[in-house]
């Protein structure tokens, strides 16, 4: 049965010392946010910008669309999170936005997994994409039939080995590389949601 009692907000503690630890990491994260969310919108300009000068050719265009739609995933996942802490913070209680810290890191796991996973292919990508930018090159034009080959296998057994690895604990170089990948917001979720475990 509904005992009529809602759930307690930020504002009903009157502790400013507990406010301020909450207040604090949350703006740190909505900063985190806002970076994310800049940062891929920038990759995304760039990556069409040099489509629209490049796109007529398969040889840059494949790599280019590859990267690209991956910045727009990362761009509207910071503008949904973003958007979901933003409702939190209009009519949110404590309860809440311990749930909200869950999913949002859960959701930035997934991502950061699935990014990881395509590494291989996403490097090799981001490489033709430069060597054309930068010196006017089209690697895969310098390269033999049995290099590419050879390369392309490389590249579908390392992404195959990152597909089927075991989810456990995240080594040192695989935690640094995911939190790049997110811009810091996974870490500063997670601290939220570690302050908030422990109020």
């Amino acid at each position: 049965m509904d005992s009529g009692e809602t759930p307690p907000t930020l504002a009903d503690h009157a502790d400013p010392e507990l406010l301020a630890q909450v207040h604090a990491p949350l703006r740190l994260l909505e900063r985190r946010l806002l970076l994310a969310l800049v940062v891929y919108l920038g990759l995304m300009l760039a990556t069409g910008a040099f489509n629209l000068l490049h796109g007529g050719q398969p040889q840059f265009l494949i790599p280019a669309l590859l990267l690209h739609f991956t910045w727009l995933a990362h761009m509207l996942l910071a503008i949904l999170q973003r958007n979901r802490v933003a409702r939190w913070r209009s009519a949110g209680s404590i309860d809440a936005l311990r749930a909200l810290m869950a999913s949002m890191i859960e959701e930035r796991q997934r991502a950061e997994r699935w990014t990881l996973t395509a590494a291989p292919v996403l490097l090799a990508a981001a490489l033709q994409v430069l060597a054309k930018t930068v010196a006017g090159a089209s690697l895969v034009a310098l390269m033999t039939p049995a290099s590419t080959t050879l390369l392309a296998l490389l590249m579908a057994a390392a992404t195959l080995a990152l597909a089927l690895r075991p989810h456990g604990p995240s080594g040192r170089i695989q935690s640094a590389a995911a939190n790049a990948i997110s811009l810091g917001v996974s870490v500063a979720a997670l601290r939220l949601l570690t302050m908030l475990g422990r109020s």
